[in-house]
């Protein structure tokens, strides 16, 4: 809402001065606020987008990586076998065979659990800075209708004063 420069009383032309500086600060002021918030939610949410995508970027290789190894590991695995069982007899190549085995197993799968520890522990890094940034632009929001608040209830003032002295204005003129 545009304040006037001037009011009429009386047939005669009253400027408002300083209501009318101090409501085109307010209506600045507030202006400036909202584009400032608007602003750092969109950095926000650019930023978030790109933290996520490369959780996820990381995450996938991570999980080719794996896929990658076990099946490198499980070839060998392969290689072995085969040529123990090539070198030895039927006892002793059953005996190293399920030793083998059991130890690449093992081997294996300790370094599959300490991947996903590693990457589980990634996430967590970035859901925490999610949740960090997503609770300052909130508190951020939160103040900027605060303040807006309180700049409402400044603007009402000014205009009931407005109304007041105009109607006082009125009343000593008659």
């Amino acid at each position: 809402m545009e304040i006037p420069n001037s009011i009429v009383v009386g047939g005669f032309a009253v400027p408002l001065g300083l209501v009318g500086v101090v409501w085109r600060l307010l209506n600045a002021k507030i202006e400036a606020g909202d584009k400032a918030l608007l602003e750092k939610i969109e950095a926000g949410d650019r930023a978030l987008i790109e933290k996520i995508d490369s959780g996820h970027a990381v995450l996938l290789e991570k999980m080719k990586e794996l896929f990658d190894d076990t099946n490198k590991c499980e070839r060998i695995l392969h290689k072995k076998v085969n040529s123990l069982a090539e070198r030895s007899v039927e006892k002793t190549h059953c005996d190293l065979k399920e030793r083998l085995a059991l130890n690449r197993f093992e081997t294996v799968e300790k370094e599959v659990d300490q991947r996903f520890k590693s990457i589980d522990s990634k996430l967590c890094m970035v859901k925490d800075s999610n949740k960090a940034d997503h609770t300052e632009l909130k508190a951020g929001l939160q103040q900027s209708r605060a303040t807006q608040a309180e700049i409402q209830k400044t603007l009402t003032k000014v205009s009931t004063q407005l109304g007041m002295l105009t109607e006082s204005k009125k009343g000593e003129r008659k």
